[in-house]
């Protein structure tokens, strides 16, 4: 289910692959991994978004989750996939 109604959704993890109804994955908690950004700088601690993306913690909408996802490893262009160092769950 992706994160699109900011406070309101609690983040579990970033799925490694496009995943579709009845398919099996592993969903991505810790270490580096690719996440669609709404926007953020190298070093940005990260949020999710009311888009259904990350967004730095600076930067974030109104209403958006304020549980951090992780932080930044790149300069991340919006609406594209950036390196995102996850911390949700050990």
């Amino acid at each position: 289910i992706e994160a699109t109604t900011g406070a309101a959704t609690v983040i579990v993890g970033v799925s490694p692959i496009a995943v579709t109804t009845s398919d099996y994955f592993w969903l991505q908690t810790w270490g580096p991994a690719g996440v669609k950004n709404a926007a953020g700088t190298a070093g940005n601690l990260m949020v999710a978004d009311v888009t259904g993306q990350v967004i730095s913690f600076d930067n974030k909408s109104s209403g958006a989750n304020i549980a951090f996802v992780g932080q930044s490893l790149m300069d991340n262009t919006a609406s594209e996939y950036g390196i995102v160092y996850l911390t949700i769950a050990p």
